[in-house]
């Protein structure tokens, strides 16, 4: 019996770049990734009437890039916002966690909506769109 695999060039590549970083740095490359992209659209579904949620998100996404100064924002919605995001990331030899949380009061409600406004389902949206994403990158 004979077995013969042939991989198209495209595969290839995308084998040598896996080939070249461990297990533990291609997964944080992808947990980093996915929430910085799941972050930057929920940012753009976030509707805008104060600024203070959207604001809370980008804070969040700051963090995971490493931007830790405190925004200089004086007082009003947006400070309060930004002051009300935050992120963090988690590893272990066998995980990597990301974690993104907005504490502004109201986004529940912008998320589920309520009996007199419909939700913006922004934060549930955008992680369904980076879930397919993320699906796509395992299929070379």
């Amino acid at each position: 019996m004979r077995l013969t695999i042939e991989v198209d060039n495209a595969a290839t590549e995308a084998l040598r770049s896996l080939s070249r970083e461990t297990v533990a740095e291609a997964r944080r490359r992808m947990i980093d990734e996915g929430m910085k992209a799941a972050l930057e659209s929920t940012i753009r579904r976030n509707p805008v009437r104060t600024g203070r949620s959207r604001a809370a998100w980008g804070a969040a996404l700051g963090q995971l890039e490493g931007d830790s100064r405190p925004a200089a924002l004086g007082d009003g919605p947006i400070a309060e916002g930004v002051a009300r995001g935050s992120a963090g990331l988690a590893e272990t030899s066998m995980t990597t966690e990301a974690s993104a949380t907005n504490a502004v009061g109201y986004v529940p409600f912008l998320e589920y909506g309520t009996s007199k406004m419909s939700p913006f389902a922004m934060v549930r949206t955008s992680l369904a769109v980076v879930q397919r994403v993320i699906g796509q990158w395992f299929r070379l």
